[in-house]
């Protein structure tokens, strides 16, 4: 996957609107108002529009967004890879050596209990992804140790479901089974973790709600939901 350009050369059409003049629409959806006189403006009016389009694409987060990091080996990562890619934020796989990254997205595979590592030891930005077969979780997004973290997201589920000792054990006992998520569950997912990426770079009051925020997507239902999750003291490990 290659860096798509979104400004597309192009000749605008101008069209007039009757009591308001000359107009172009530039590729983000704004409309120009056409100022310039004369018989043959095209050229001008191509110009102006051209400006325009490349100040809005200059403008875009993914512009200043740092490198990403990728750890896992699911294959939606694949995909998420692809879509960070295609609007321009750098990608490093799992240790690949590459530039410094600003975010780590993490995806969880079988068994779910093995201990991920914590934020303190990269001092990074992390967003937690759990693929339990055809039920796919993002975030919350974890900004410092405040956070709700992998361990403290499982047992806050444990606590509210009608099955929460079946669940425990079936996330320490669980191993790979080969089922793959539906294509319209990856591009949820890929987009749920798209937002919030965009708004950790351009949006703060939201990317503040996001790290208490997960995101449920049941690919068999066909439900999408969001669950608050707050972070907690760890009790000591349980035998």
């Amino acid at each position: 996957m290659t860096f798509d350009d979104p400004v597309i050369s192009r000749r605008p059409e101008m069209f007039t609107v009757p009591g308001r003049g000359a107009t172009v629409r530039g590729t983000d959806g704004t409309f120009l108002r056409v100022t310039v006189a004369g018989a043959d403006r095209s050229d001008d009016v191509a110009g102006a529009v051209a400006r325009h389009d490349a100040e809005v694409w200059a403008a875009r987060w993914s512009h200043r967004c740092p490198p990403i990091r990728l750890d896992g080996a699911h294959p939606v990562l694949d995909t998420i890879a692809d879509a960070l890619v295609s609007v321009g934020v750098t990608v490093v796989r799992n240790e690949d050596t590459g530039p410094a990254a600003g975010l780590v997205i993490r995806c969880a595979t079988p068994p779910y209990d093995t201990p991920a590592p914590p934020r303190e030891e990269t001092s990074l930005p992390v967003l937690d992804i759990t693929v339990e077969e055809r039920l796919v979780l993002v975030g919350p997004l974890r900004l410092d140790a405040t956070d709700a973290s992998p361990s403290e997201v499982r047992r806050r589920r444990y606590a509210a479901a009608a099955a929460g000792p079946e669940l425990e054990h079936w996330h320490r006992h669980a191993s790979p089974s080969g089922t793959t998520l539906s294509t319209a569950a990856t591009v949820l997912a890929t987009g749920r973790v798209l937002d919030v990426v965009r708004a950790w770079r351009s949006e703060p009051a939201r990317a503040a709600r996001l790290r208490y925020t997960l995101w449920r997507h049941d690919d068999v239902r066909l439900e999408t939901s969001e669950h608050v999750v707050l972070g907690f003291d760890e009790p000591a490990p349980r035998p």
